[in-house]
């Protein structure tokens, strides 16, 4: 069984990656460097902060006899962007008394930052799923904001990495004083994905998932931590750190109390043990803890090889019924039955496919979904690329 091996930052920014063909490469697991005094002078700057360009919802129809999707419009694109050959996203919307919570956040051609030189700034892009929870007032601020605090911090984009940590705790900073001052009580995970060249950097806060394919889907791999207190290093972690776990517990049929549901961590309870926001959980001022449900993510790094697939990124909700394999293979099977049609098409029929099958697993919440497809994906299923 292949595996990705995690450790630290190196400390040499020119390293390249010796690894780069194996099938899973190299990726890096990240932790926070210490920081560094540069602080050059960024392209976009505070008082021009870079827009979300309008994502088209597409109108491609596979001409197979299915079901529409239960959301809110497929929005693909096959436009190329470096190592990136189109992509597809969609939400489901779930029983109606269950609000939209979540967010995506997709940025294709992202500027160039001062500290280089424009000829050789590669290709760069930007997606983003955010998941939030008592409101949507989180996750639309991670949309709006978070990508900005990247590419104006000091380290980016030679510590992309150390960019990203910054950013996840200045974006939370501020979010938790416009609560403070607002009483907003809402939180978010957020899950992004980065490609600078050929290299994808994947930084989680919270329990969304990202998979990989690969070789045609037969290597499917999880890159993305879990960050729920069932996990035992952050169970190990929130303990240490004074906070608790309760359970809700229903009465058997002979009278006796029985856990129903996950544990939730206390202060907050959360179902996930990192988050942007919840107020309530982290000032301690109302009784909250800020070292218990944190915002530091966790970050994995590859440069993307010729075996690549494509990545299926999606909410806690959407993996609720069905298995990374399962996803995987859902839409290996659409792809492989829209063969020889022109790729919005195929990416199209495999997000209806996937929003198809929530319905049918009768999935109340919302969730959302995305799919960022390489060239091998393209190359395998579209006839007019051979």
């Amino acid at each position: 069984m292949l595996k990705i091996k995690s450790n630290t930052v190196s400390k040499n920014p020119d390293n390249k990656d010796k690894n780069s063909l194996a099938i899973f490469p190299h990726i890096e697991r990240s932790y926070s460097p210490s920081p560094t005094n540069r602080s050059p002078n960024l392209r976009i700057s505070r008082s021009q902060k870079l827009l979300l360009p309008s994502i088209k919802t597409s109108k491609c129809s596979s001409g197979r006899n299915s079901r529409l999707s239960k959301g809110n419009g497929i929005k693909v694109s096959i436009s190329r962007c470096g190592i990136v050959y189109g992509y597809v996203a969609d939400s489901h919307s779930g029983l109606a008394h269950y609000r939209k919570l979540d967010s995506m956040s997709i940025i294709t051609n992202l500027p160039c930052p001062k500290t280089i030189s424009e000829s050789i700034w590669p290709k760069s892009s930007f997606f983003a799923i955010y998941d939030g929870h008592g409101g949507k007032a989180c996750a639309n601020f991670l949309k709006e904001q978070l990508h900005n605090y990247i590419l104006e911090d000091q380290d980016f984009p030679y510590k992309a990495k150390q960019a990203i940590i910054n950013s996840f705790k200045k974006a939370d900073n501020t979010f938790l004083t416009e609560s403070e001052e607002n009483g907003e009580m809402s939180g978010s995970c957020a899950l992004i994905v980065l490609f600078i060249g050929t290299k994808c950097i994947i930084a989680n806060t919270g329990d969304s998932r990202c998979i990989l394919s690969c070789m045609k889907g037969t290597k499917v791999k999880l890159i993305t931590a879990i960050h729920k207190p069932s996990e035992y290093d952050e169970h190990t972690r929130i303990i240490n750190n004074g906070g608790t776990l309760s359970h809700d517990y229903i009465l058997s049929k002979t009278g006796e109390a029985v856990i129903h549901g996950p544990a939730k961590v206390n202060p907050g309870k959360l179902l996930v043990s990192r988050a942007f926001g919840d107020l309530d959980a982290k000032c301690s001022r109302i009784g909250g803890n800020p070292n218990v449900i944190i915002v530091e993510p966790d970050i994995k790094s590859f440069k993307v090889n010729q075996d690549f697939d494509f990545l299926l990124l999606g909410t806690d909700s959407f993996f609720e019924f069905v298995s990374n394999r399962e996803a995987v293979d859902l839409i290996w099977a659409s792809v492989n039955e829209l063969k020889g049609e022109d790729f919005g098409t195929l990416l199209n029929g495999a997000m209806e496919d996937l929003m198809n099958d929530l319905n049918r697993r009768r999935q109340k919440k919302n969730a959302n979904a995305m799919i960022i497809a390489f060239k091998n994906l393209r190359e395998n299923c579209c006839e007019e690329d051979n």
